[in-house]
């Protein structure tokens, strides 16, 4: 017998489908295992890894835990969507109810997730190798560092490194923690020296360098092609 998913429903004056929520499932269900599976894939990959590595087991665990709990909050939804009521005096609105509650939940739940593995993956593990450094999911090849900088002001470590030919980015690690305490002993596996200076000033100068070149660099295209297309007329 179907519950929730027998019939329409009106909410707040919006007429809700059984396809409306069937999909929000299915979508659910997708945003939870895929990223679970290669998230799991990485931490096999670096449990196995010989290269020098440091984990934080602290956030490892507090990610599989969140994404076992939203797998779990999307099963549940799927069961009062497809399955028999819990309860005898259960009714098919309420079943909606609980529907949706589960995948506002599951959906909450995938977010904290997602946000920690895009935005911070240097609090979860790093590894050194000498082509570079690794993050879960993110890779940065030895020969696009430029530098790692000691901010004695923030109190941070700063990976400078470029993106492309000339996009700058930084990834910053707190120094006291022990990953900024194993990249500040071991950066020498990369075949990068620690420079203690001003972070901000040197990404400032940098950036500015950066685009004085590819400013210089197209410029003496222009001029190429100007000299070529001269030389063509005459």
């Amino acid at each position: 017998m179907f519950l929730a998913g027998k019939h329409d429903v009106n909410w707040n004056g919006n007429a809700l489908s059984a396809s409306n929520f069937l999909i929000l499932l299915i979508v659910s269900l997708l945003a939870v295992v895929l990223p679970l599976a290669v998230f799991v894939k990485y931490c096999i990959n670096i449990k196995r890894s010989e290269n020098k590595k440091v984990i934080n087991k602290l956030f490892v665990v507090f990610l599989i835990s969140t994404s076992v709990a939203s797998l779990a909050t999307c099963i549940v939804g799927w069961i009062f969507f497809y399955g028999k009521s819990f309860s005898a005096e259960m009714d098919p609105d309420l079943a909606w109810e609980m529907t949706l509650s589960m995948i506002v939940v599951t959906y909450a739940l995938c977010c904290v997730w997602y946000m920690i593995l895009l935005f911070i993956p240097q609090k979860i593990w790093i590894e050194l190798k000498e082509e570079g450094i690794g993050f879960p999911g993110m890779d940065i090849k030895a020969e696009k560092i430029i530098n790692i900088i000691n901010d004695e002001e923030s109190k941070k470590l700063y990976i400078n490194y470029l993106e492309g030919k000339r996009k700058l980015k930084k990834i910053s690690i707190p120094r006291s923690t022990v990953l900024g305490q194993f990249l500040l002993e071991n950066s020498s596996i990369v075949g990068v020296t620690i420079e203690v200076k001003d972070q901000l000033e040197f990404f400032k100068d940098k950036t500015k360098e950066l685009k004085l070149e590819y400013l210089t660099e197209n410029e003496a295209k222009r001029v190429a092609k100007s000299s070529d297309d001269e030389s063509k007329e005459a």
